[in-house]
C-alpha cells in the first residue's frame, strides 16, 4: 500500500506480544501505526498522534474497552474497530451501538483484518467526500470559527462562546496551532507574557471556567489535555480578520 494514501492506526493491545505481532502485520501491509498498552496512555496519544482508525481491545487493565469506546464515539471521521477476545452477542451489541464499525474475535486471521481496514477506509473516505461536497453546496462551513475581535467562538453546528480577554489569548494561540501539542511553557507565556507566576494551574482554572461555559450550551469544545505536557485543539478553526485583511492586534489576557 502507499504510505502517502495508507491509513494511520491507533492500537491498544495490553498483551505485549499480541501488541507486537499486531504493528509487525499492519506495517507489513504498509499501515502507518502506534500503539499503546494501557486505555489512558491510549486516549492521551490519539489527542496528539494522527488517527484514522482505532483498533480497540475491550479488557484492559486500566478501563473497560465500552467506556474507551464511549469516550471516543461521536467522531465519524476516524474508524473504529474492535478486535477483542469476547465473543458473546450482548457485548458486541453493545459496541456496535456505540459506534464501532467493525467487531472482530481473537484469534482472527490477517487478510480478515486487513480487509476489514481496508472497508473501514473506504468509509472514511466516502464520508469525507461527501462532507466536502456538502459544504461547497449549502456554502456551510464545518470548522469553528474565532473572532478575536469580538471575543467570540462559533461552533460548526450550532452555538457561539463569548470569551473573556484571557479565554480568548488561550484559543487564539491553540486554534493558531490546531491539531497540534502546545506546550504548557509556550501556553502560560503566550497568555501572560513576561508574568512572574508560571503556575499552569491558572491557565486550567480558565480551561475549566471555558469548558463550563461551553456546556451550559451543550457546545462540546475540543480542547483535549495531555497530561504533564500541555494542550491540544483537536478540531480545525479558522479566524476572522480585520476589514482591511490585517490581522487582529495583540491580544491580552485580562477580564
Amino acid at each position: 500500500m502507499n504510505s502517502s494514501t495508507a491509513p494511520h492506526i491507533g492500537l491498544v493491545e495490553d498483551n505485549d506480544d499480541l501488541r507486537e505481532e499486531f504493528e509487525f502485520v499492519l506495517r507489513s501491509r504498509g499501515y502507518i501505526v502506534w500503539s499503546a498498552a494501557r486505555g489512558q496512555s491510549f486516549l492521551r496519544q490519539i489527542q496528539v498522534a494522527r488517527t484514522d482508525i482505532a483498533l480497540v481491545d475491550l479488557t484492559l487493565p486500566d478501563e473497560d474497552g465500552l467506556d474507551l469506546i464511549r469516550r471516543l464515539q461521536g467522531n465519524r471521521s476516524r474508524g473504529l474497530i474492535v478486535v477483542t477476545a469476547r465473543s458473546d452477542l450482548a457485548t458486541k451489541l453493545e459496541a456496535m451501538s456505540l459506534g464501532a464499525d467493525h467487531y472482530l474475535v481473537k484469534p482472527l486471521d490477517p487478510q480478515e483484518l486487513q480487509v476489514t481496514i481496508e472497508a473501514t477506509w473506504r468509509r472514511i473516505q466516502g464520508a469525507a467526500v461527501g462532507d466536502a461536497s456538502t459544504r461547497r453546496e449549502d456554502g456551510l462551513t464545518r470548522c469553528w470559527v474565532l473572532d478575536p475581535v469580538a471575543r467570540t467562538l462559533k461552533a460548526p453546528t450550532q452555538g457561539t462562546l463569548e470569551l473573556s480577554g484571557t479565554e480568548c489569548a488561550l484559543l487564539a494561540l491553540l486554534t493558531l496551532h490546531a491539531g497540534e501539542l502546545v506546550t504548557k511553557e509556550r501556553i502560560i507565556e503566550a497568555v501572560y507574557p513576561g508574568d512572574a507566576n508560571r503556575e499552569f494551574h491558572r491557565i486550567e482554572v480558565v480551561l475549566a471556567r471555558l469548558r463550563q461555559k461551553a456546556r451550559q450550551q451543550q457546545i462540546a469544545l475540543p480542547v483535549r489535555s495531555v497530561f504533564g505536557k500541555g494542550l491540544v485543539f483537536a478540531d480545525e478553526c479558522s479566524r476572522v480578520t480585520t476589514a482591511s485583511g490585517r490581522p487582529p492586534p495583540r491580544l491580552q489576557a485580562g477580564n
